[in-house]
């Protein structure tokens, strides 16, 4: 029987062949897409529901690094959110394996060095959690001077790259209204998008780390 985290990752059903690839069939899963279900949140709201959402994410994530397995493509789109009854808890689910869009990928991406693929899940997650506390896109407001999505994408992979090397400029590209600073219904998911969105991979926890240190804090 298959444990807690691992009922977090969409049941693969099974897969069959097309030219060029392989084309993977899962189970359907009801709800609302987490950038979806964020947009519908009130502050107070996004307070209370984020972050359990965010550590069952850690949770799934660190599921599948126990497994030798990454999922690379974890953001608001691939999250849903599915609400059994009124008062019942969230259920959330990870779907589509895939390469992350450039907005969600880690920095040290767009670096020729080798990356750990765990720490890059644990950005991704960051990144995911700061598109549903603040209600855009990474980098969306740098975006949106672009009409061509070409030309958005290589502005957003060299300011990651920058930041990459430059990390003391991460308050600058992923600003935070200063107003959700004040409010202490906020600060656990606001010090939680700081803990996983470490722009040095090296002083990143991987999603297996990050759940330990919840556990010993006794917050999982």
């Amino acid at each position: 029987m298959l444990g807690s985290d691992a009922r977090i990752i969409v049941k693969y059903l099974h897969d069959f062949y097309v030219p060029g690839g392989y084309c993977f069939v899962t189970r359907y899963v009801p709800g609302k897409q987490l950038d979806y279900y964020s947009d519908l949140l009130g502050v107070e709201e996004k307070g209370r529901y984020l972050v359990p959402i965010v550590k069952q994410l850690i949770r799934a994530a660190a599921y599948l690094e126990s497994i030798h397995l990454s999922h690379n493509d974890i953001k608001p789109d691939n999250v849903i959110i599915t609400v059994d009854a009124e008062g019942a808890p969230l259920r959330v689910t990870l779907i589509d394996f895939d390469l992350a869009t450039v907005l969600y990928r880690a920095p040290e991406a767009f670096l020729s060095s080798r990356i750990n693929i765990r720490k890059y899940n644990t950005w991704t997650i960051g990144a995911t959690l700061y598109r549903a506390l603040k209600g855009e896109h990474p980098l969306d407001y740098q975006r949106k001077t672009y009409t061509n999505i070409d030309a958005a994408d290589r502005a957003t992979e060299t300011t990651l790259k920058y930041l990459a090397i430059h990390p003391a400029s991460f308050d600058v590209y992923f600003s935070i209204p200063d107003d959700y600073y004040t409010r202490r219904d906020l600060r656990p998911a606001i010090d939680m998008m700081h803990d996983l969105m470490v722009v040095r991979a090296k002083d990143r926890p991987t999603p297996s780390e990050y759940k330990a240190r919840l556990e010993q804090a006794n917050q999982l």
